[in-house]
């Protein structure tokens, strides 16, 4: 009995203060609904959600790894040009694509016999509300190396899953695509 209460109590900490914060929210995947958003630090608005908390924490810890915080919101570097029938980069130019912030609310959605037998355990669909963005040496603009002015984004939207007990992002959007810039890249786009 002490062991699972102790068990308990863990969970039940972890489960309230879930969100996208550096803690483990569990590692769960039914579809819990609990509200698990928390804002991250600095930048200039939350990366935050709500929904499934580890499909949140999943999802939270995927996009840290594409996005930086900065002063202005959130920075991800993209190439400039890539190869199209590989769809790789081809060569060293980046652009780079700034949001003030990353706020979304995770779906779960209802797996049938066909996903469990192929090892699914949790599938969520993760929309993002809309925010202001803007890029650095977009190749589309005439602009050049300036930030073109702040637009509203359109609500993006990633799939999360977790199978044979690995999670992963899915999307066509631009969330999850992009990479860190360094800090001394950083500190060049103005």
């Amino acid at each position: 009995m002490g062991k699972n209460w102790v068990a308990f109590v863990l969970f039940f900490g972890l489960l309230c203060f879930g969100g996208c914060g550096k803690h483990d929210a569990g590692s769960g995947g039914d579809s819990s609904s609990a509200d698990a958003g928390a804002a991250a630090s600095g930048g200039g608005g939350p990366l935050s959600g709500t929904g499934d908390p580890a499909a949140v924490k999943f999802l939270c810890d995927e996009l840290r790894k594409h996005w930086v915080a900065t002063p202005d919101g959130f920075t991800s570097e993209y190439p400039s040009h890539v190869y199209i029938a590989t769809g790789l980069r081809a060569d060293a130019e980046s652009f780079y694509r700034q949001i003030k912030e990353l706020k979304f609310v995770v779906e779960t959605q209802d797996l049938d016999n066909a996903d469990k037998l192929n090892g699914i355990t949790y599938e969520g669909y993760c929309k993002f509300q809309s925010s202001p963005t803007r890029k650095f040496n977009d190749p589309n603009e005439l602009i050049g190396k300036h930030w073109t002015p702040w637009a509203q984004s359109n609500e993006e939207a990633v799939r999360v899953e977790k199978k044979n007990g690995q999670w992963s992002a899915h999307s066509n959007s631009y969330l999850v695509d992009g990479t860190q810039p360094t800090a001394s890249t950083l500190a060049q786009l103005k």
